[in-house]
């Protein structure tokens, strides 16, 4: 008989009987098996590359958290031309056309070919190997160049398109996600949040982690003590001093206290769930609605089998309310089948009939109120690598480390490298213990099997989403959005000038490799303060107001002390009326005093005065010189910090006849920017800001580009003319 301490455990919850997914095996039974495989479940080539990983990665002084550095890109399914596949591509790239748009500002603002959009021929064709798709895209054998292929990629296709085992390859040493829904809405829907979350916070700065410990089994058990709670300590201590930590376990791990962290009023900024993943046995007409789902504490564990009630014990994507609000959520799950299902287990066994992701996570992402950034999960089962001894120090280490990156502002693909760096590492191990077993070499069954476990796991985790995302914070408001308004520029300058007409941006050509347009607005420093009753309570829409935007450069002031960092507003009753406010963070120069003499002469030249003689007053060259010299520094001066601000008016030709200084008569303020000589931008909204105001915004947003784009002319000319003169012109 075995001994009992001897007994492997594994995470998973069989959906159809209430106990374990996956019965316990002894260690030496199990060891048996592995010297049956050729080489620990990877293949040779796969192997080759894990060899290579400490050599093979991104070249020498590229900052993997800067995209105009690392590049971004998107890989769809080749499709043939005029097909039903080839129309609904056209469809999902149209819905993700902000997101594209997006991420060609960031990544090709250096370099145009760090922008690249995969698709027709370029796209991924069946049966291709990792190796063969990316020499078809021109990288170099031995090298990962973003110039030749984005160190970002964005796989949107589903796992019958692209296997799930490809994209674990590129995966070690590309950074990778991967997006696919049912319905073409969806990829709407994930578009504007992650456009959101660039443009402004969406969550307060708070992590969750959830323990689920169901009695008598020990693999959820584990999870809970040996990764969840020591994750939780030092994070709620010293390593996120600037974080809210919640540690939710016993009773507050229940299925009623987690559906408060998924869209709630206690979502918070990134989520951690450790426990078991609900999952078939086999193919089964409820596997890709509930394959995945997290079971919750509610669960009276192993010793009670036929008692698993999945509306009670799980969260399922049939547990994501209409009105829940999941916008800027990064999740870590770390359960069975969080992120999908491939067909074959890796000890051949058959899975399902068709690999699919999971329904939770594609929910998540996907809600029409505003979805989640990214998750990350298990592909396949977790074999629960924190039941077994040393290994669940090792995985949790590497957890560690990941999401101390993940809330100091790293993209999430970037921060789960850590993971990846672990896989390798225990793989290459894993493979040089079996070479050495079959040479006659003695190893305990349960170190080898041990080994394995942990190795697989690590390998399991996968992106959902776009891998360049970061954590957000503070919410989106939603009412319904008026008609495109329309907007002026009013530009102040030394002397009236016309305004030159903007040329119109080119659009993306998704079927192509376009030249990329100017980088999209950047905003540097802005400051919202919201409470979270504010956003649940659904104000009326407002009447639709037409915009009206003026930029004028600002007036130089003594700098102003910078004022703190807000915090995030308390809940408030909603009984309370909300009153609006605006926060802005304002940093100003003065400019210094000019001499008056050179720019006198050049003044009374300009203006025809005569000297007593009657002939026009002539100053020497050198005066004339400096004249103009100081009306160049002084027109520098003027545009150093330039205003943008944005109007909404009920009375159109009230506001188009009023003066400039006395426009907030007749029109309300919504929106502010002051944009700084280097490029730093201030920028304000109010609080209470709604659907109507995010159009507002984003027209104000284009605005400031094209305001930037007039003093960017205006320097380079003035700048153009102070070289002539100095060079004697």
């Amino acid at each position: 008989m075995t001994d009992p301490d001897q007994l492997l455990h594994f995470n998973g919850v069989d959906a159809t009987t209430g106990g374990p997914l996956f019965p316990a095996r002894d260690a030496a039974s199990f060891a048996t098996r592995l010297l049956m495989q050729a080489s620990a479940g990877i293949d040779a080539e796969h192997l080759r590359e894990l060899q290579g990983r400490d050599t093979l990665s991104i070249k020498d002084g590229v900052d993997i958290t800067d995209l105009a550095q690392t590049g971004w890109g998107v890989v769809f399914p080749a499709v043939r031309p005029g097909t039903p596949e080839a129309r609904r591509q056209d469809a999902i790239a149209e819905a993700l056309y902000p997101l594209f748009d997006l991420r060609r500002g960031q990544a090709a603002r250096i370099d145009e070919r760090r922008f690249k959009i995969y698709r027709g021929a370029d796209g991924y064709w069946p049966q291709e190997t990792k190796s063969n798709y990316l020499q078809r895209l021109g990288a170099t054998p031995g090298s990962i160049d973003p110039d030749q292929v984005p160190y970002y990629l964005l796989i949107v296709a589903s796992p019958e398109e692209l296997p799930f085992n490809v994209q674990v390859q590129l995966d070690v040493h590309y950074s990778v996600g991967r997006l696919h829904f049912d319905d073409i809405e969806a990829y709407a829907h994930y578009a504007r949040t992650v456009l959101a979350a660039e443009n402004g916070p969406l969550r307060p700065r708070s992590i969750a982690l959830v323990g689920v410990a169901n009695p008598g089994d020990p693999v959820s058990l584990a999870g809970a003590r040996d990764i969840i709670a020591p994750l939780a300590t030092p994070l709620a201590t010293a390593a996120a001093p600037d974080w809210q930590v919640f540690h939710y376990a016993g009773e507050h791990a229940q299925k009623a206290s987690i559906t408060r962290l998924l869209g709630g009023d206690a979502t918070p900024a990134v989520l951690v769930t450790a426990g078991h993943g609900l999952g078939f046995p086999g193919p089964d007409p409820l596997q890709r609605r509930y394959q995945g789902a997290l079971v919750c504490q509610d669960w009276p564990g192993p010793g009670q089998p036929g008692r698993l009630h999945v509306p009670s014990h799980c969260i399922s994507a049939d547990d994501l309310r209409p009105d829940a609000d999941l916008s800027g959520l990064i999740l870590i799950d770390l359960t069975c089948f969080g992120a999908g299902t491939p067909t074959l287990a890796d000890d051949g066994r058959p899975l399902t009939d068709a690999p699919f992701l999971s329904a939770l996570h594609q929910g998540l992402l996907g809600h029409p109120r505003g979805g989640a950034l990214a998750t990350i999960g298990h592909l396949e089962r977790a074999y629960g690598a924190a039941a077994h001894g040393d290994e669940a120090r090792g995985h949790r280490m590497a957890l560690d480390t990941a999401i101390r990156k993940l809330l100091a502002g790293y993209p999430v693909g970037a921060a789960m490298e850590e993971m990846n760096d672990r896989y390798a590492t225990l793989a290459l191990d894993l493979h040089a213990r079996l070479t050495a077993l079959r040479s006659g070499q003695a190893i305990e069954p349960v170190e080898l099997t041990e080994l394995w476990i942990a190795t697989h796991d690590a390998r399991g985790c996968a992106i959902t989403g776009d891998p360049a995302v970061r954590v957000a914070a503070a919410p989106i408001h939603r009412v319904d959005p008026p008609a495109r308004p329309r907007t002026l520029i009013v530009p102040k300058t030394l002397a009236p000038v016309e305004e030159p007409t903007p040329e119109p941006e080119p659009d993306i050509d998704i079927d192509e490799d376009d030249t990329p347009e100017p980088p999209p607005l950047n905003v540097t420093r802005t400051l919202v303060d919201v409470s979270r009753d504010q956003v649940l309570a659904e104000a009326a829409p407002a009447p639709a107001r037409r915009p009206i935007t003026k930029s004028k450069p600002a007036e130089p002031k003594p700098a102003e002390p910078k004022p703190a960092e807000p915090k995030p507003a308390e809940p408030k009753p909603e009984s309370k009326p909300i009153e609006p406010k605006q926060v802005t963070h304002t940093v100003t120069s003065k400019p210094a005093a000019l001499g008056d003499a050179g720019l006198g002469s050049l003044l009374n030249l300009l203006s025809g005065k005569k000297n007593a003689a009657g002939l026009p007053e002539l100053p020497n060259l050198e005066t004339l010189t400096r004249g103009i010299l100081e009306l160049v520094q002084r027109s520098l001066a003027s545009v150093s910090d330039l205003e943008v601000r944005t109007y909404v008016t009920a009375d159109i030709d009230a506001t188009a006849a009023a003066e400039r200084d006395s426009l907030a008569e007749t029109a309300e303020l919504r929106a502010f920017s002051r944009i700084r000589l280097d490029g730093d931008i201030d920028s304000a909204i109010p609080e209470g800001a709604g659907e109507a105001d995010r159009v507002v915004h984003q027209m104000h947003g284009e605005m400031v580009k094209q305001a930037q784009q007039n003093r960017a002319d205006l320097l380079r000319v003035l700048l153009q003319t102070s070289a002539h003169i100095l060079r004697g012109g």
